[in-house]
Formats: structure tokens, C-alpha cells, sequence
């Protein structure tokens, strides 16, 4: 017989029921029953004790994130970053700060983005928002915080209508790609219905900030260095933000 084993809340683990498909951070532990965060991607889940696999490979992998950036006369476009999830904000953060892409970010709840969008939009003149977090489909086939990200899309749009102006980024895990497209997104997730990176929508502003302004990003370019590429993001034709310094 095997022995028994024990976990504790912030240990990474995989589900064996998924063939360990995924890792996950463990949340909290109540009697047998975890809730569980994706290390890699922006997913929550839940299942018992016994279903759970240690996952011992504590590598750091973002930094093993390369961005093709070159070093260039350049002010890189600014990023206004929501995200709801405070682990997910700092490794963003930090990717930002390794680009050298200048960046102010907010812990948000998905349902508070609406309201407080403006105002942080106002105060700090970004060139890129990012609005993000965690979504999924729940039993009936419905988005659970889609909605949420569609109203600060379209609150964003009646601050800077323009897109070359105002580069928006929405979306997470499972998010209505459609939705946050036609309400003024230049890039969302999900067309495939599939989870994202927890530093996909980082990448993607990193991308955009440091294209120039007299360009067109290469979007496809863009998708590819995504998770799970034309199904995890996508988008429409949007103008790089970094400007030449003569």
C-alpha cells in the first residue's frame, strides 16, 4: 500500500483524472475537497484530495519567455493592465519590465471593471488597456464574466473611439471573442473556445507598444507566440504605439 500524502495551499499540483494535463496552484483546502488555480493558464477547478499528483518541475518559465523585440530608438507605448487575478498581474508586470514597456497595473474583480474603467483611463492616458482575469463556460453554455469584459470594452470605446488611438486587449479563458470584437476589442481571446496563457494578453501589448506608430503589427506574428495561436487570440488590423525619438 502506498502512503499517504499530504498538500498544502500554494503547492503545485496536476489532476489524474486529466491525465495531469494541467498545473495548478492549490487555492484552499476544505475537509477532502481543493479549489485549484492554473499555474500556466488563466483556469480555475476543483476537485478531491485523492485526485491530486504532486507536480515537482518548479523551473521558472517566464523566463524563458523571448519576445522578437529589437533594441531601437523608441518610446514604447504605455499599458494600462485590469486583471482580477493578483498572481497573474505580477508576472505580467514583470514581463512588462523585462521589455522595457512602461505599465500600471490594477487587482480588479471582473464585475468592478465596468465602473472603475474610466476613470483609471482618464488618470493615467494609456496607449493599450488590458482587461482580463478569469472566465470560463459554465453548465448552461454560458460565458461567466464575458459580459463583464464586453461593458468595460465598450465604456473604454466611449472614452477613445478610435482604435490606432486606443488599443484594447480583452478577454480571457473560454472569453466571447465575437462579442468583444464587435463591441471595440482590437484583440480578445477566445475564437476557439480554448483557455489562454496566463501571459498571452502581456505578450500581445508587449507586441503592440513596440511596433512603431507608422506600422501595422504583424498580427498573424503576434497570434503565433499565443498559447494556443488563432485559437486561443485573434484580432483586426491595429497600429503599433512605439514612437521614434530624432
Amino acid at each position: 500500500m502506498g502512503g499517504f500524502i499530504m498538500f498544502f495551499k500554494g503547492e503545485l499540483v496536476t489532476r489524474k483524472s486529466h491525465n495531469n494535463d494541467v498545473v495548478f496552484k492549490i487555492k484552499e483546502i476544505k475537509d477532502n475537497y481543493v479549489k485549484l488555480k492554473g499555474y500556466d493558464i488563466r483556469l480555475c477547478a476543483d476537485c478531491y484530495v485523492d485526485d491530486l499528483k504532486k507536480h515537482n518541475d518548479i523551473r521558472n518559465i517566464d523566463e524563458e519567455i523571448v519576445l522578437p523585440i529589437e533594441s531601437k530608438n523608441y518610446i514604447n507605448g504605455k499599458v494600462l493592465h485590469l486583471d482580477s487575478d493578483v498572481e497573474y498581474l505580477k508576472r505580467s508586470m514583470k514581463l512588462y519590465e523585462k521589455y522595457n514597456i512602461p505599465c500600471v497595473g490594477y487587482r480588479i474583480d471582473e464585475k468592478d471593471m465596468p465602473c472603475k474603467v474610466n476613470e483609471l483611463l482618464l488618470e493615467h492616458r494609456p496607449d493599450i488597456l488590458i482587461v482580463t482575469g478569469h472566465d470560463a463556460i459554465d453548465k448552461n453554455g454560458n460565458n461567466i464574466n464575458s459580459n463583464y469584459f464586453v461593458e468595460c470594452v465598450k465604456k473604454a470605446r466611449v472614452y477613445q473611439p478610435s482604435k490606432d488611438s486606443l488599443c484594447i486587449i480583452a478577454g480571457a479563458c473560454f472569453s466571447s471573442f465575437k462579442e468583444l470584437i464587435n463591441q471595440g476589442s482590437n484583440i480578445s481571446s477566445s475564437p476557439g473556445n480554448v483557455s489562454i496563457n496566463v501571459l498571452d494578453p502581456a505578450k500581445v501589448a508587449i507586441m503592440v507598444a513596440s511596433t512603431p506608430v507608422v506600422e501595422y503589427v504583424n498580427m498573424k506574428k503576434i497570434i503565433n507566440l499565443t498559447s494556443n495561436k488563432s485559437k486561443g487570440m485573434g484580432g483586426i488590423d491595429t497600429k503599433g504605439l512605439a514612437r521614434k525619438i530624432y
